[in-house]
């Protein structure tokens, strides 16, 4: 009787122990993330000025890194980003995208075009690293995102 009880124990505690190794490989690798969140996370969020945009995008793409761009302070809450920029000639919508974003993903990167640097102080305030008070260049813009 006693070699039963502890046959059957051994057996419980083996079977957890492989449920358990079983579903910590199913979460390491990924779980039920959905396929198009996981390479949405390698991309990059772009908004602002359509010239400036579209040149940091050609440039994104000739790297191999992936990119969205947003024409509204709107960002879905279904994406996910490593980056964003934001490089509006509008101090405002600049700060918004960049608070949405730090709200959304809080180890984002952001890059965000102070157009009056009076105002420069409320990026630093909204976690912004990476601030440019001149017209914003692809490369340094690259290279914030790089870091």
């Amino acid at each position: 009787m006693t070699a039963v009880l502890i046959i059957s124990t051994a057996g419980v505690l083996f079977f957890g122990l492989y449920i358990m190794h079983q579903l910590n490989n199913f979460i390491e690798s990924g779980g039920f993330a959905d396929s198009v969140q996981t390479r949405a996370k390698q991309a990059v969020l772009l908004f602002g000025d359509a010239e400036i945009v579209k040149v940091v995008a050609e440039c994104l793409s000739s790297y191999g890194i992936t990119w969205q761009d947003t024409p509204t302070i709107i960002i879905p809450e279904e994406t996910s980003f490593f980056a964003a920029v934001a490089v509006s000639r509008n101090d405002l919508d600049n700060l918004t995208i960049c608070r949405r974003a730090k709200r959304l993903w809080p180890d984002v990167m952001l890059f965000a075009w102070c157009n009056n640097s009076t105002y420069q102080f409320l990026y630093t305030d909204a976690g912004v690293k990476n601030v440019s008070t001149g017209t914003p260049d692809t490369p340094s813009i690259l290279l914030a995102i790089e870091r």
